[in-house]
């Protein structure tokens, strides 16, 4: 045999390892890409755009003395944030969102409602207070924090958009005739662009077509 027709031994093994991992590796990502599953649909397309709530009543805890219900929202482009001192996801997003709150804060047509929830049903209602004033404190923001002491605000969100389950923080849109226009549970850091995005749009829009 010819040197130069010689395969080299080495080079060889090292070629055949090499496409061995390829192969492995395109295994795993195939693996991985069949037993992923896509997330629930969130803000614009969640299933529960369209809804409506049917009441909805909340009291004043921090920053202000006003109750808030249905009837005051009427006309209004509404942000509804369900969340709690606690809630370690509810204190990640809350810098972004009180930024988008005291961007709007004083705009007649705009109402943000920041509802907030102790981690037990044996709080009372000053125990949330003091929770809710020291991570404002901790923020550096002084919005109007509301509660729900009866609880009844997030079993009409479940009825209303139809949801299988119910987690902090979610955050719902309202548009001006009450209508539900967007939905996001859980944190991401995408959430809340989206939020303002979406609010700018309701802010412009003479009417309403559901996202598909």
């Amino acid at each position: 045999m010819h040197p130069d027709q010689a395969a080299d031994p080495p080079a060889a093994g090292k070629n055949r390892w090499f496409l061995l991992f390829l192969g492995v590796v395109g295994a795993i990502l195939l693996f991985l890409a069949l037993v992923r599953q896509p997330g629930p649909p969130v803000g614009l397309r969640h299933p529960g755009v369209g809804d409506r709530f049917e009441q909805l009543s909340v009291q004043p805890l921090v920053n202000t003395d006003q109750a808030v219900t249905l009837d005051d929202l009427d006309g209004k482009v509404t942000l509804i944030n369900f969340w709690g001192p606690w809630c370690r996801p509810c204190l990640m997003e809350m810098p972004e969102l009180l930024a988008l709150e005291k961007k709007h804060r004083a705009q007649a047509d705009v109402r943000f409602l920041l509802v907030a929830y102790p981690n037990s049903r044996d709080s009372d209602d000053e125990e949330l207070k003091a929770d809710a004033t020291a991570a404002l404190d901790q923020l550096e923001g002084d919005p109007a924090i509301y509660y729900d002491p009866q609880r009844h605000l997030i079993p009409e969100l479940i009825r209303a958009a139809k949801l299988h389950e119910f987690g902090f923080p979610t955050t719902v849109l309202l548009d001006r005739q009450g209508t539900i226009r967007g939905i996001w549970t859980g944190y991401d850091p995408s959430f809340v662009r989206d939020m303002s995005q979406a609010l700018e749009r309701l802010l412009a829009e003479k009417g309403f077509k559901k996202v598909s």
